[in-house]
């Protein structure tokens, strides 16, 4: 969807697993445009068999073009997702509300996403359920909620559960309320993982408003201590966010 204001509501797309000849296949898309999803259905966007081929996104948001652009999504649940469940990109301003994304749990064929928000995009992600990413290979690493070059991020009473990491932080300013992180990877050790910050910019921290509770979680001596829930720096882990 490209240049326009888009209202979906009350819908389920299924890609029935047929990614297999297209690269950029994605369940529902926006480029250069706002709009929003309320009580959307998005299923099965995956190759057949399931593989690690890069794509296979659920809910997807792009744009290359200057503007102000908003895509909100509201109680839309996205499971069966190959690489994300929902990503924004580009300088957007996102509102997530109740929204479930539901990964492959453990595998060790490609490196899933719960939620990422990236390349300048921010806003809000509040009343989500995240679980399910969790890879069993080396030298990557899933994530339920992934901020890299973020902007503003708010995190406020969600639940991220069965991931590894749960929320990986890097070079964004966000902050976490109300977050609960279950069971987390053992291998990876990290509830909550900060990343480094960018380069000639101010120190950017996931800030604690209300404490998150984990469980499940194991720890190092070497958690950054102004962090109390396990946010660690980039030197605590050779692993990185996929």
């Amino acid at each position: 969807m490209r240049r326009l204001l888009i209202e979906m509501l009350n819908l389920t797309v299924d890609g029935l697993g047929l990614g297999n000849a297209n690269y950029r296949f994605q369940g529902v898309a926006f480029w250069n445009s706002s709009g929003s999803l309320t009580d959307v259905a998005v299923n099965n966007i995956t190759d057949t068999p399931f593989s690690g081929a890069q794509h296979g996104t659920g809910v997807y948001a792009y744009n290359n073009i200057p503007g102000t652009y908003d895509v909100d999504l509201t109680r839309v649940d996205v499971a069966g997702y190959q690489k994300g469940g929902i990503v924004h990109s580009g300088g957007l301003n996102a509102d997530l509300v109740d929204c479930v994304t539901t990964g492959a749990g453990p595998t060790a064929v490609t490196a899933q996403n719960g939620i990422q928000l990236w390349g300048g995009s921010g806003g809000t992600i509040s009343g989500c359920a995240v679980s399910g990413n969790m890879y069993t290979g080396t030298g990557w690493a899933a994530t339920g909620i992934l901020l890299i070059s973020a902007g503003t991020v708010a995190i406020d009473n969600s639940v991220v559960t069965d991931n590894a990491p749960g929320v990986y932080c890097q070079e964004t300013n966000a902050t976490a309320n109300g977050l609960t992180v279950n069971n987390v990877n053992p291998a990876s050790g990290n509830g909550l993982y900060h990343g480094r910050q960018p380069v000639g910019g101010e120190a950017k921290a996931l800030s604690n408003e209300n404490p998150p509770r984990l469980s499940g979680v194991s720890t190092t001596t070497r958690r950054e201590t102004r962090f109390t829930f396990g946010c660690y720096n980039s030197r605590t882990t050779t692993s990185r966010a996929g």
